[in-house]
């Protein structure tokens, strides 16, 4: 009786160790397939960039990630697609943005990226990156929603069927010792990477935690200008936006058809200031003159 217990467990054994070698031969195969890079149990994908224009075959590797410049975005597809058809699914379409160098977009790792679904979540229409200055965030040319660029959040948007605070889906990325860029395996769940087209619901320390990475990036880049408040008028730090003259703070309440407040920061000739800017009030720190202006809606 021992003895067929034994043989028993050992064909058991001897079942589940060659599954486990058959399952780890084909991530092997389908890992080597797509360029990507074993990692334990999983594989990373490197980043293949399809053209979009319908005229071109054009496909390359943004892998490098010295390939693009700080402030920049180049569109691709997640999984990578295989066909002009794939090309027209935009819910396998994403934005891959270096960050701009302020906010530490000339890091040569993974922590100079972010990558989002490019699908807007209040209509049909593409979102994208504007590297401007003023601006600096994603935003719905169609609608006009506006997303920031440290955690995909909607800032100002229209009514969302998910959350009052929602946000882009994205992908979680890594880099290797050889400068190399890849995506981790996603989760599309509405609370972990996001469902396409639906968004990813966040947390107020979500949010709490975006608007913090935007006043550490500013604080180390331009230490001379006075510390930047988290909330203000009862509203959260959503963006930091460079501009000509100064910085723009964006505070907003980040819910569906949210007010928000506008908060300038420059240094000016406060006298040559009141001549020709427009603003609701100023105050003056060290030096430096903040202009408010109340961009909240009636």
């Amino acid at each position: 009786m021992k003895t067929i217990l034994l043989i028993t467990t050992a064909i058991v054994l001897l079942s589940i160790l060659a599954v486990i070698i058959i399952d780890s031969a084909n991530l092997d195969r389908i890992c080597q397939d797509s360029g990507g890079k074993r990692m334990g149990d999983t594989c990373l994908a490197p980043i293949i960039i399809n053209s979009t224009n319908n005229d071109s075959q054009d496909t390359f590797s943004l892998s490098q990630i010295k390939t693009m410049k700080p402030n920049s975005m180049e569109l691709f597809y997640y999984p990578n697609v295989r066909d002009d058809s794939e090309k027209k699914d935009t819910y396998k379409l994403f934005m891959l943005i270096r960050l701009p160098e302020w906010m530490g977009g000339n890091a040569d790792d993974a922590s100079a990226f972010r990558a989002y679904s490019a699908k807007s979540l209040d209509d049909a229409c593409i979102v994208k990156y504007w590297p401007d200055d003023g601006r600096q965030r994603i935003e719905n040319p169609c609608q006009g929603g506006m997303y920031r660029i440290s955690d995909g959040a909607m800032t100002i948007g229209a009514i969302h069927m998910s959350v009052p605070m929602t946000a882009l889906p994205y992908l979680d990325l890594s880099s290797d010792d050889n400068g190399l860029l890849y995506v981790e395996p996603p989760s599309f769940t509405k609370n972990k990477n996001g469902v396409i087209g639906y968004g990813k619901e966040i947390t107020h320390k979500d949010i709490m935690r975006g608007s913090q990475f935007y006043i550490d990036s500013f604080e180390k880049s331009f230490p001379e200008y006075p510390k930047i408040p988290i909330k203000f008028a009862g509203m959260t730090l959503a963006e930091i936006k460079p501009d000509d003259q100064g910085f723009t703070m964006l505070y907003s309440e980040f819910a569906p058809l949210s007010q928000s407040i506008e908060v300038n920061i420059t240094k000016c000739n406060c006298g040559a200031l009141q001549g020709h800017y427009s603003y609701d009030a100023l105050e003056t720190i060290d030096g430096v003159v903040f202009a408010i202006h109340d961009t909240r809606s009636t």
